[in-house]
């Protein structure tokens, strides 16, 4: 039996259990005014698994990188690739005292509405030395965590930086939450100490969504927190809510749609004295897909669904979308209206729908971009900038000849909304950009979930996907995003447990623990494995002892992997001598090490020429120079321990061990 300690991030949802919801209440409403700090965020990072490439910052926004020159998010798909700049940000909205209070982020090019770091579980407020301690993004692979249960204990062994630096606990000195990202406690004492099994909490063993945060998923998971009190709002230039923000993306490395998905969890403590009103929690997006002067976009009702797609055929007929799919909580009215045996657990999904307009996109100025907090505001609530209502059909302004006497709460639903859920039961015709005859643009589009009563102490655990479809004969890509979505639905819903059989894919990671000695790793998950060290022996364990060659000589390892559906075979070379280790009288720098793409190298010594080689010293590809570093991308490299051999103008030679992870 595992113990659950901080693997839900905080607590449990507030409305589950009403007198606990009442305390914090209590409690909330005596602090002090929310506090700012000199700080704004910088961390980046990509989240590259499978097909997926997508940049990531901690400033509330997903896919669009405005801290560095980063690419945009791309997906390889079976069918061709998909190119998108696209940004994605969280807005949280809703009313004090009839007064908005709004936390949103668009492209980073305004402002920040959103900063690094927890809030103070006393006053919900931040500092410096906070705000520069959690300007990071943490990343944990599956297979570490898998490899770290098997060989802890072992001798040789070491763990990885990536889980004893995982960021369990916040400093209580600083009045900081004492649990923070997801762990499994092992000795059940309540702190994370790796040194007696603790770990990342991943999904080990795949359980249906409940609802509650619970565990890690996907091969590879990314965590940072941030919050919207920081050096206040320069985004949309209202007062700060006091929200604390534990953001997750993931993704999966394997075949079928799984492979074209990454997946998201914001969860939203509101550690602020005010309740808001009237709350929504929306997500907005920017997709740009290739030529982003051509979209269109599209929604689907029952499916809690938002994508833009192309208008045309210049871009292959790409869809790219995101996938609400679990949003806050409904407030308690004491029912059980799911029928799950559970009073007042019921989630919104998609309860608005809006699309907005570049400038000089051909809509009315109120359908453009919103620039302060009420405008912010009356998007959330699925309103246009002045607060009116959006009305079926044509641009759904009253300026573009829509049905102004019937009110929207879907923008182009095409024949998603049959029964009339978002025209107050008015059964109308199918409505897309294509029928109001519309001129493709730049577009953007907010899914909306509420209203709801967001109280201080409240928490409450958004899950998104992003997904795309792809249609080069440009006739079916509305089906193919409605069948990818229906699979990453239920495949979320089942906890990903009992998904379709995929071939494995070998591939090794190794580490040298000693001139001989070698811990050899299957990154890859299977039934079967089969080792051949090339020295007569041979290991059936996913992570096999630490293995001592008999002799200096160059061996080649070999690694079989199989499951239901399939084998795979990958083989690395080994050199069991001195010479592989690092020795150099020159100051040689080296990072990132470990690295899964570029490494650069950085001495003070003028080099003549700098080489990657494998372990049997083997030239593979030479370091470019660029400014005063040398730089290679080992993206293209099987995992494994590389060499790094430099020369001096001057004659001297100097080595150093990469890994690429």
């Amino acid at each position: 039996m595992s113990s659950l300690v901080g693997n839900n991030f905080e607590v449990q949802q507030t409305r589950m259990k009403k007198l606990p919801a009442l305390i914090l209440f209590c409690c909330f409403t005596l602090l002090g005014p929310i506090g700012y700090a000199q700080c704004l965020p910088s961390a980046q990072t990509v989240l590259h698994v499978n097909n997926v490439s997508a940049p990531i910052d901690n400033d509330g926004s997903i896919g669009f990188s405005q801290l560095s020159p980063m690419s945009g998010y791309t997906i390889e798909t079976e069918s061709g690739s998909v190119s998108a700049g696209m940004a994605q940000a969280l807005w949280v909205g809703g009313e004090v005292l009839g007064q908005p209070y709004v936390a949103a982020m668009r492209h980073g090019t305004v402002g920040n509405d959103y900063f690094p770091g927890p809030l103070s579980t006393n006053n919900a407020s931040t500092n410096p030395q906070v705000c520069a301690e959690y300007n990071k993004i943490w990343s944990i692979d599956k297979w570490r965590v898998q490899e770290f249960i098997a060989r802890l204990g072992q001798p040789g062994y070491v763990v990885p930086d990536e889980i004893l630096d995982w960021p369990a606990h916040g400093d209580v000195n600083e009045s900081l939450p004492y649990y923070l990202a997801p762990f499994y406690d092992a000795d059940f004492d309540g702190a994370y100490m790796p040194e007696f099994g603790d770990y990342p909490y991943f999904d080990l063993d795949p359980e249906p969504f409940t609802g509650v945060v619970r565990r890690l998923r996907g091969d590879r998971s990314l965590f940072w927190v941030i919050n919207d009190v920081g050096t206040g709002h320069t985004e949309t230039g209202g007062p700060s809510i006091g929200l604390e923000v534990r953001c997750i993306a993931y993704a999966f490395d394997r075949c079928g749609p799984l492979g074209d998905v990454t997946f998201y969890v914001y969860q939203i403590i509101n550690r602020g004295n005010h309740t808001l009103e009237n709350a929504y929690i929306g997500l907005w997006a920017d997709m740009d897909i290739e030529n982003l002067n051509d979209d269109y976009v599209r929604c689907d009702v029952g499916r809690s669904l938002g994508y833009t797609y192309n208008a045309n055929a210049n871009d292959q007929y790409t869809a790219v979308g995101l996938d609400l799919l679990s949003g806050p909580y409904q407030d308690p009215d004491g029912q059980d209206n799911d029928s799950d045996g559970i009073t007042d657990n019921e989630t919104f999904g998609m309860t608005r729908f809006l699309v907005q307009n570049n400038i000089n996109g051909g809509y009315h100025p109120d359908q453009n971009d919103p620039n302060d907090d009420d405008e912010y505001y009356e998007n959330l609530k699925g309103h246009w900038l002045n607060g009116s209502p959006v009305c079926y059909g044509a641009t759904g302004h009253g300026s573009g000849g829509c049905d102004v006497s019937t009110q929207a709460a879907f923008m182009f639903p095409g024949s998603s909304d049959p029964t009339g859920i978002g025209t107050g039961g008015q059964l109308q015709l199918p409505w897309t950009e294509e029928s109001a005859n519309t001129t493709p643009y730049d577009r953007r589009f907010l899914i909306s979930s509420g209203p709801f009563t967001l109280l201080p102490g409240s928490v409450n655990d958004i899950h998104f996907a992003v997904l795309a479809a792809h249609d080069p004969t440009g006739q079916d890509v509305f089906s193919k995003i409605a069948e990818v979505d229906d699979f990453v639905q239920a495949a979320f819903d089942s906890g990903f447990a009992g998904l379709p059989c995929c071939p494995p894919k070998a591939d090794i990671y190794l580490s040298q623990v000693s001139s001989d000695e070698y811990f050899f790793s299957s990154i890859t998950e299977a039934d079967d494995y089969y080792w051949d060290f090339g020295d007569g022996t041979t290991s059936t364990d996913r992570f096999p002892d630490l293995h001592s060659f008999p002799d200096e000589q160059l061996y080649e390892v070999t690694l079989i992997v199989s499951n239901n559906c399939g084998a795979d075979t990958v083989s690395v070379f080994a050199l069991p001598t001195i010479g592989v280790e690092e020795y150099s009288s020159l100051d040689i720098k080296l990072f990132p090490n470990p690295t899964n793409s570029t490494i650069t190298l950085q001495t003070e010594t003028p080099l003549s020429q700098a080489w990657l080689t494998d372990l049997a010293g083997r030239k593979l590809m030479l370091l470019q120079p660029n400014g005063t570093q040398w730089q290679a991308d080992l993206s293209t490299l099987p995992h494994g321990m590389y060499l790094v051999e430099v020369f001096t103008e001057e004659g001297k030679r100097g080595v150093r061990k990469v890994v690429r992870e």
